[in-house]
């Protein structure tokens, strides 16, 4: 599972503020916590998760951290800066 989160021009990361919180129904191989960043794109890789319950409930995992507005030209007080990620994951189907 990845997640891709660019972030718009105004907002920087703050490094080592990502937390990411994984129910204990959920296995997770391969993860990392922190995101690759490149310029104002964080991705973040979740590696292989499996949902351990055979009941057909969603689990939520949650990613968290900081950015700052930053002090530039065409950034003034009190604009509205949208911030979206994008997920891409390759599902299994669930167990029955």
């Amino acid at each position: 599972v990845n997640i891709v989160d660019t972030l718009p021009a105004g907002l920087g990361y703050v490094a080592g503020s990502a937390v990411v919180t994984v129910p204990g129904t959920v296995t997770q191989v391969g993860q990392s916590a922190a995101p690759v960043v490149a310029g104002q794109t964080l991705t973040f890789n979740l590696g292989t998760l499996t949902n351990n319950q055979s009941d057909p409930a969603d689990e939520t995992i949650t990613i968290t951290y900081r950015v700052r507005v930053l002090d530039l030209p065409g950034v003034a007080h009190g604009d509205d800066l949208t911030n979206t990620a994008v997920v891409t994951t390759h599902c299994s189907t669930r167990p029955a």
